[in-house]
């Protein structure tokens, strides 16, 4: 018999427990015929006969009386695994993410904020780092990342663009050269990570690095490049999310608006 065919079974069982097939029938709320061709059908795949039947009453074999709480064992035990998720209605576990630093700062918090509304007991394990990890490999569920992944195994899909902005503080601008063009950055210390200095302007084509001969520092982090330009240290290269709020509060003045760079991770 099929594994996946329970009706026969479940047919067995009611008219066992009821004694006759029109009382079964009242109980589980399938007509007479129905049941008896279930049983006939099961008692046909076995190769037995499950009750003796007569005009009134319906008796069990002892094959049936064998069977009978192996049976009923069994189908309660099933009925027990579907209440179990059935009855489940709040999500539980672990989710654990893997995600840029300035990506979560500016865009995670409120979604963190109203999923825990919803499900509010499931835990959420978040790793903040700028270096690219196999999320197999280190046991992520998910990664937010600025490029495309190099395992083409992996499902993913871009959220947003990350564009890249020249922008410095006022007190630096007001104190140094007038920049019009990206050929004035040639005078400017640059503060860009290393991973964005082959992006390329738009309109000309020509790296990031080309425009680098007064850079003096080198860092992998960008929130601290940041920083630095807050503190009026140079011209700063970073994406819109990390700074959009700062140029907004005019900490930080957005320059070169008319010279794009290319968008950085495609």
């Amino acid at each position: 018999m099929k594994t996946d065919d329970l009706t026969g079974w479940r047919a067995f069982v009611a008219v066992a427990q009821y004694g006759n097939f029109a009382k079964a029938s009242r109980e589980v709320n399938t007509p007479v015929s129905i049941l008896s061709k279930r049983v006939s059908k099961l008692e046909d795949q076995l190769g037995v006969r499950l009750f003796q039947r007569s005009t009134r009453v319906v008796t069990q074999t002892d094959e049936g009386k064998t069977l009978l709480p192996k049976v009923r064992a069994f189908l309660d035990e099933l009925n027990e695994i579907e209440n179990t998720f059935s009855e489940k209605k709040e999500l539980t576990g672990v989710v654990r993410i893997t995600s840029v630093s300035f990506v979560a700062h500016n865009l995670l918090i409120p979604i963190i904020k109203d999923f825990q509304k919803i499900h509010p007991k499931v835990k959420i394990e978040l790793s903040l780092s700028e270096k690219f990890m196999n999320i197999i490999e280190s046991n992520f569920d998910m990664a937010i990342r600025i490029q495309e992944p190099e395992d083409t195994e992996l499902i993913y899909r871009k959220l947003a663009p990350n564009d890249l902005v020249f922008c410095a503080s006022p007190k630096y601008l007001k104190l140094h050269k007038s920049i019009q063009t990206p050929d004035d950055l040639l005078r400017h210390n640059l503060l860009f990570l290393k991973i964005h200095e082959s992006c390329k302007f738009i309109d000309t084509r020509k790296p990031l690095k080309k425009f680098s001969l007064e850079k003096t520092i080198d860092c992998d982090n960008g929130a601290f490049l940041t920083d630095m330009a807050l503190n009026d240290c140079g011209i700063l290269v970073r994406s819109i999310w990390d700074v959009e709020k700062h140029i907004q509060q005019g900490r930080l003045v957005q320059v070169l608006k008319k010279y794009p760079l290319e968008t950085f991770g495609h």
